[in-house]
């Protein structure tokens, strides 16, 4: 597996100071990254420099460097927007695939910590690349003619934020919470958190529920979320995390307390109304045809949750009440002869002569699913 670091020097001078990061030995020198060689020697190291810094750095660096032409990575100045691309896809180009990657933006020139940001997010996901550390030696937190040692911060936590909004987005926008039960699998490593654990466990709890259709299960698992919510600000360990992860943590929890009803139809309604908002038709089609069932059950003076034979039976009332005087059985049965046949069309792949355009059956799917959202906050009323 490659190791490399890969840092920026900029056209400006440099003056040779001594850095300091944690238990590693100071070292003294003008290029930062040379003290993260010495740190980290197993690491290949790869300088990005512009025609304009190579010509300023490059006659020091071959007196401290031997194999200083298989270091430089030269990049565009970035004078225009061509040169930025080109810039980055010259530092995604440097970095193989499953890298472990270290950056350094001590000397980067103006936009080039940004881009560096940027790329090594961009590495995370098309090469799965792993970042071990992005450093920042602050040069500038003494007066310049201070022999005291200049303290190096690892800003690694601020890209990790980047992955934290992503795999909320995942969660919040399309219901997907594997990214985010990952990230929270990474955090417990490093700070060794239970309350972490169980979220994550209860995290994918809750969502395999909702991908299964399992009512009872999905409301179990969201009052065990938001309990592992309450818990965490307790939780000495995740306090170091807290302040940037709040404001996701908070959209987390106003999603899942919407899976808290009571009844069993109201759990179906919150069911059916996460399907429409993270735009999931197959879900919400199956769901939506259940939900009818549910609702046909309450009417005849069953659970709804009964088992499959006592659910079946409560199918066959649709077919009674076509005929009915009753006009909201009618309405149920009509709307139950427009949900069960394009469930049964999405279920059997579109079969047939002539199958429907896609686009066709989602917009479909979104007419009839909310109808049956229609329907069941009457029923829930009435109960």
């Amino acid at each position: 597996m490659k190791k490399i670091i890969l840092a920026f020097l900029g056209k400006n001078k440099l003056d040779e100071v001594t850095w300091e990061l944690g238990s590693f030995t100071p070292f003294r020198t003008k290029f930062f990254p040379l003290a993260l060689q010495n740190w980290f020697p197993d690491y290949e190291l790869k300088l990005a420099l512009t025609k304009e810094a190579r010509a300023t750095h490059e006659g020091e660096l071959k007196q401290q460097i031997s194999n200083i032409e298989q270091c430089i990575l030269d990049i565009p100045s970035g004078a225009n927007e061509q040169e930025l691309w080109a810039a980055f896809s010259a530092l995604i180009d440097a970095v193989p695939e499953q890298a472990e990657l270290i950056l350094d933006i001590t000397h980067g020139f103006r936009s080039q910590p940004l881009f560096a940001f940027v790329a090594a997010s961009y590495l995370q996901v098309v090469r799965k690349v792993s970042i071990k550390g992005v450093y920042y030696g602050a040069f500038d937190v003494v007066d310049k003619s201070s022999p005291l040692p200049r303290p190096v911060f690892d800003l690694l936590p601020t890209l990790t934020l980047l992955r934290w909004a992503s795999a909320g987005n995942s969660f919040l926008s399309y219901g997907d919470g594997a990214e985010l039960r990952n990230l929270l699998i990474d955090e417990n490593k490093r700070i060794g958190s239970k309350t972490l654990i169980d979220f994550g466990n209860n995290l994918n709890n809750f969502t395999s529920a909702l991908e299964l259709l399992r009512p009872n299960e999905t409301a179990e698992a969201a009052t065990k979320l938001s309990q592992n919510l309450q818990d965490l600000p307790r939780d000495s360990s995740f306090q170091t995390i807290q302040q940037p992860l709040g404001l996701l943590l908070d959209s987390i929890d106003r999603r899942v307390q919407t899976f808290n009803p009571a009844s069993f139809l109201a759990k179906a309604l919150a069911m059916l109304r996460f399907y429409q908002e993270t735009q999931q038709p197959t879900q919400a089609i199956l769901a939506a045809r259940e939900a009818l069932v549910s609702i046909a059950c309450v009417r005849l003076g069953v659970q709804p949750d009964s088992d499959y034979a006592t659910r079946k039976q409560a199918e066959t009332s649709f077919d009674t009440w076509q005929l009915s005087e009753n006009d909201s059985e009618r309405e149920l049965a009509a709307l139950w002869s427009e949900v069960r046949p394009l469930r049964n069309k999405i279920g059997h792949v579109s079969a047939g002569k002539k199958p429907q355009a896609v686009h066709q059956i989602r917009n479909s799917v979104w007419e009839k699913v909310s109808k049956v959202c229609g329907v069941l906050e009457i029923a829930i009323q009435k109960t």
